[in-house]
């Protein structure tokens, strides 16, 4: 069990304020970040940075279970879904990004949290869905391509499918790996039609 150090004197000492940024240079098993996260509210940003990559899923793992709390009580407290589900599907969507340039089997289940968070979101609240749905398309794009690459192609242009109706705008533009959308699109239906898949490559290739 981790026991953070003097908790309560060092943040009396950092004297956080609602809507600070904060960074946290050692996240270690994410005590003092919880405690940063939760001084700072939904309306300030905590950056949790560790050198040891054991120490960073051991963190992870303590904070994603704090945020749901956190989530769930913000939610019940202000009877705002829209605003915490919109940051939670951000959150996981640059969580799932990193996965993936760390080859890490967890950017899946990110990509797939992160849809969820930001779906919750623009049901919950309209003003929220334009915003909500564009991320959204690169949480779809993302985890189709890892579909893709895993041999589930009818999962991955079921994704890719999606991501092009909920905002077409947003096919052009890049993710946070500089990844575009359609590009991305483009090529799985090329590979599918290499691979005789004709009838999956069909469905991305027909005009909406």
């Amino acid at each position: 069990i981790h026991t953070s150090v003097l908790p309560a004197e060092v943040m009396s000492f950092l004297a956080v304020k609602p809507g600070m940024r904060v960074i946290d240079g050692t996240l270690g098993g994410g005590g003092h970040t919880r405690l940063l996260a939760e001084a700072v509210g939904p309306a300030g940003l905590v950056i949790a940075i560790d050198r040891d990559p054991v120490a960073i899923d051991r963190g992870a793992a303590g904070l994603r279970s704090a945020y749901q709390r956190f989530l769930d009580g913000a939610c019940s407290r202000s009877g705002d879904t829209s605003t915490p589900r919109w940051f939670g599907g951000y959150a996981f969507l640059v969580a799932a990004e990193m996965f993936v340039k760390d080859h890490d089997a967890r950017a899946a289940d990110a990509y797939t949290q992160s849809i969820a968070q930001f779906a919750n979101s623009a049901a919950s609240n309209p003003g929220f869905a334009d915003s909500a749905n564009h991320f959204a398309v690169f949480a779809h794009t993302g985890l189709a391509l890892l579909q893709h690459q895993a041999g589930d192609d009818k999962s991955a242009v079921d994704h890719l499918l999606a991501a092009r109706t909920l905002r077409p705008a947003s096919m052009t533009e890049s993710d946070g790996l500089g990844r575009k959308p359609q590009a991305v699109l483009d090529r799985i239906a090329g590979e599918l039609a290499a691979a005789g898949k004709q009838d999956l490559a069909s469905q991305l290739t027909k005009p909406q």
